[in-house]
C-alpha cells in the first residue's frame, strides 16, 4: 500500500506553499510528499528547482487546481491512497496523518462537510471509477467542491471525520490575519489551520451571498471582536 501526501499550489503560490511544508518537515522521513505546481510555466524556475532535492515535484501547465491535482496523482504517481492539502494549509499536529494510514481502504475527509477544501485522505480504487472534471476558473473549482467530494463519498462505504468542528464561522476561534501581504481568514482547526483567501469567489462561497463593499468590511469587523 502506497501512501503520501500532496500539497497544491500554483505559480504564484511560492510563499504559502513554503509554510505548508515546512508544518509536515516532520513526516519526511515516514511519507513521500508531493508537490504538485499548477501553471508551472509561469512559477519562479529557481523556487521549482529548490524543491525538486526535496519532495516529489509534479509540474502541471495548466491551472487546474485541486481537482487538475488529484487527476495528476493518479496518472503520474503510483500511491493508493493519500492526504491532499491546499498550500495555504498549516499543519499543526500531524499525528492525525499518521493515525489515518493505519486504516488503509478508508477515506478520510478532515471536516465534516465532506472534503471541504478539498482536504482528505482520498483513494486510487474509488477516484478511478470517477471521471474528475478539471475546473477552468476559481468559481469552477468552488462549485465543484462540495458536488464531487459528496460524489466521491456515495462510492465509499463510509468515511471518517477528523475534526467535526472545524468550520469558517466559528468566530469564537477563528480570526483575521495578515500574511504574505494579503489579510486572510484563519480558520482553526484541531490539528490544522486554513488560510481562507477574501477574494470576492471565495466571499460568495462562506456566506452563499454577493456582498457589497460594505458588507464585507462589516462581516470583517464580526471577527475582530
Amino acid at each position: 500500500m502506497n501512501q503520501g501526501i500532496v500539497v497544491v499550489t500554483w505559480s504564484g503560490g511560492k510563499n504559502w506553499a513554503e509554510l505548508c511544508l515546512k508544518s509536515l518537515e516532520s513526516l519526511k522521513e515516514r511519507l513521500p510528499i508531493y508537490i504538485v505546481i499548477n501553471d508551472a510555466p509561469n512559477a519562479n524556475r529557481v523556487w521549482i528547482n529548490s524543491l525538486i532535492p526535496r519532495y516529489n515535484v509534479i509540474e502541471v501547465g495548466g491551472d487546474f487546481r485541486e481537482l487538475g491535482a488529484l487527476k495528476c496523482i493518479i496518472e503520474r504517481t503510483d500511491l493508493d491512497e493519500f492526504w491532499l492539502f491546499q498550500d495555504s494549509i498549516e499543519i499543526t499536529d500531524p499525528s492525525f496523518i499518521i493515525e489515518s494510514f493505519y486504516y488503509d481502504r478508508i477515506s478520510f475527509s478532515y471536516s465534516k462537510n465532506t472534503f471541504q477544501y478539498y482536504i482528505g485522505k482520498w483513494r486510487r480504487d474509488t477516484l478511478k471509477m470517477i471521471e474528475i472534471p478539471l475546473p477552468k476558473t476559481k468559481l469552477d473549482a468552488i462549485g465543484y467542491e462540495f458536488r464531487f467530494g459528496n460524489f466521491y463519498r456515495s462510492l465509499e462505504t463510509g468515511i471518517y471525520i477528523v475534526d467535526s468542528d472545524f468550520d469558517h464561522e466559528n468566530r469564537e476561534t477563528n480570526y483575521l490575519e495578515t500574511l504574505f501581504g494579503e489579510e486572510r481568514l484563519t480558520v482553526v482547526g484541531k490539528y490544522l489551520n486554513k488560510r481562507v483567501s477574501l477574494a470576492p469567489e471565495n466571499m460568495i462561497k462562506m456566506e452563499r451571498v454577493q456582498l457589497t463593499s460594505e458588507e464585507i468590511e462589516q462581516w470583517k469587523e464580526s471577527y475582530r471582536k
